[in-house]
Protein backbone atom coordinates (compact mmCIF):
# COMPACT_ATOMS: atom_id res chain seq x y z
CA UNK A 1 0.00 0.00 0.00
CA UNK A 2 3.16 2.68 1.11
CA UNK A 3 4.15 2.15 -2.87
CA UNK A 4 0.66 2.95 -4.27
CA UNK A 5 0.47 6.00 -2.08
CA UNK A 6 4.06 6.88 -3.34
CA UNK A 7 2.95 6.16 -6.77
CA UNK A 8 -0.30 7.97 -6.45
CA UNK A 9 2.09 11.67 -5.02
CA UNK A 10 4.90 10.88 -7.54
CA UNK A 11 2.25 11.06 -10.29
CA UNK A 12 0.26 13.74 -8.79
CA UNK A 13 3.82 15.66 -8.13
CA UNK A 14 4.70 14.95 -11.98
CA UNK A 15 0.91 16.38 -13.30
CA UNK A 16 0.68 19.27 -11.51
CA UNK A 17 5.05 19.99 -12.82
CA UNK A 18 3.53 19.60 -16.04
CA UNK A 19 -0.12 22.23 -15.34
CA UNK A 20 2.67 24.54 -13.79
CA UNK A 21 5.13 24.59 -16.41
CA UNK A 22 2.65 23.77 -19.66
CA UNK A 23 -0.80 24.51 -18.46
CA UNK A 24 -1.69 24.49 -22.12
CA UNK A 25 -0.31 20.74 -22.57
CA UNK A 26 -1.91 19.62 -19.08
CA UNK A 27 -5.25 20.98 -21.16
CA UNK A 28 -5.00 19.30 -23.82
CA UNK A 29 -4.08 15.95 -22.36
CA UNK A 30 -6.82 16.32 -19.70
CA UNK A 31 -9.35 17.11 -22.86
CA UNK A 32 -7.77 13.94 -24.98
CA UNK A 33 -8.40 11.44 -22.05
CA UNK A 34 -11.82 12.17 -21.00
CA UNK A 35 -12.76 11.50 -24.76
CA UNK A 36 -12.53 7.70 -24.24
CA UNK A 37 -15.83 6.96 -22.49
CA UNK A 38 -13.50 4.21 -20.68
CA UNK A 39 -11.47 6.75 -18.72
CA UNK A 40 -14.66 7.92 -16.74
CA UNK A 41 -14.69 3.52 -14.95
CA UNK A 42 -10.86 4.15 -14.90
CA UNK A 43 -10.95 7.28 -13.15
CA UNK A 44 -13.54 5.97 -10.61
CA UNK A 45 -11.47 2.36 -10.17
CA UNK A 46 -8.51 4.07 -9.45
CA UNK A 47 -10.65 6.62 -6.72
CA UNK A 48 -11.92 3.41 -5.02
CA UNK A 49 -8.58 1.81 -4.64
CA UNK A 50 -6.34 4.98 -4.00
CA UNK A 51 -9.49 5.99 -1.04
CA UNK A 52 -9.02 2.01 0.27
CA UNK A 53 -5.67 2.44 0.46
CA UNK A 54 -5.19 5.69 2.11
CA UNK A 55 -7.40 3.77 5.13
CA UNK A 56 -5.56 0.89 5.41
CA UNK A 57 -2.27 2.28 5.58
CA UNK A 58 -3.38 5.47 7.65
CA UNK A 59 -2.50 4.14 11.16
CA UNK A 60 1.22 3.41 9.98
CA UNK A 61 1.42 7.85 8.49
CA UNK A 62 2.78 10.17 10.17
CA UNK A 63 -0.62 11.77 9.86
CA UNK A 64 -3.30 8.89 10.59
CA UNK A 65 -6.39 11.14 11.18
CA UNK A 66 -5.76 12.78 7.81
CA UNK A 67 -4.95 9.54 5.55
CA UNK A 68 -8.09 8.15 6.93
CA UNK A 69 -9.98 11.23 6.40
CA UNK A 70 -8.39 11.68 2.80
CA UNK A 71 -9.80 8.08 2.12
CA UNK A 72 -12.84 8.67 2.79
CA UNK A 73 -13.00 11.99 0.86
CA UNK A 74 -11.54 9.94 -1.95
CA UNK A 75 -14.29 6.93 -1.83
CA UNK A 76 -17.16 9.87 -1.70
CA UNK A 77 -15.79 11.67 -5.04
CA UNK A 78 -16.10 8.04 -6.54
CA UNK A 79 -19.51 7.13 -5.55
CA UNK A 80 -20.37 10.93 -6.43
CA UNK A 81 -18.88 10.67 -9.80
CA UNK A 82 -20.33 7.48 -10.59
CA UNK A 83 -23.91 8.71 -9.69
CA UNK A 84 -23.36 11.80 -11.72
CA UNK A 85 -21.71 10.14 -14.88
CA UNK A 86 -19.46 10.95 -17.27
CA UNK A 87 -21.33 13.84 -19.17
CA UNK A 88 -21.90 15.94 -15.70
CA UNK A 89 -18.15 15.49 -15.27
CA UNK A 90 -16.80 16.08 -18.60
CA UNK A 91 -18.76 19.31 -18.55
CA UNK A 92 -17.07 20.43 -14.90
CA UNK A 93 -13.78 19.48 -16.29
CA UNK A 94 -14.55 21.83 -19.50
CA UNK A 95 -15.37 24.69 -16.59
CA UNK A 96 -12.52 23.80 -14.82
CA UNK A 97 -10.27 23.85 -17.57
CA UNK A 98 -11.64 27.10 -18.91
CA UNK A 99 -10.16 29.05 -15.29
CA UNK A 100 -7.88 31.89 -16.17
CA UNK A 101 -3.96 30.62 -16.00
CA UNK A 102 -4.25 32.03 -12.38
CA UNK A 103 -6.54 30.04 -11.44
CA UNK A 104 -4.97 26.92 -13.47
CA UNK A 105 -1.39 27.43 -12.05
CA UNK A 106 -2.58 27.72 -8.26
CA UNK A 107 -4.27 24.52 -8.45
CA UNK A 108 -1.49 23.09 -10.01
CA UNK A 109 0.77 24.42 -7.17
CA UNK A 110 -2.01 22.96 -4.78
CA UNK A 111 -1.69 19.51 -6.44
CA UNK A 112 2.15 19.30 -5.78
CA UNK A 113 1.95 20.55 -2.34
CA UNK A 114 -0.74 17.71 -1.98
CA UNK A 115 1.25 15.12 -4.23
CA UNK A 116 4.16 16.07 -1.73
CA UNK A 117 2.47 15.47 1.24
CA UNK A 118 1.37 12.50 0.23
CA UNK A 119 5.18 11.08 -0.21
CA UNK A 120 6.45 12.50 3.22
CA UNK A 121 3.00 11.21 5.09
CA UNK A 122 4.52 7.55 4.37
CA UNK A 123 7.90 8.03 4.21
Amino acid sequence: MRILIIAVGLATLVLAGTGFVRPERMISVARSLWQNPATFYLAVALRVVVGVALIVIAPATRFPDVFYVLGLITLAAATIGLMLGANRLGRFLEWWLALPRPMILGWALFAAAFGAFLIYGVA
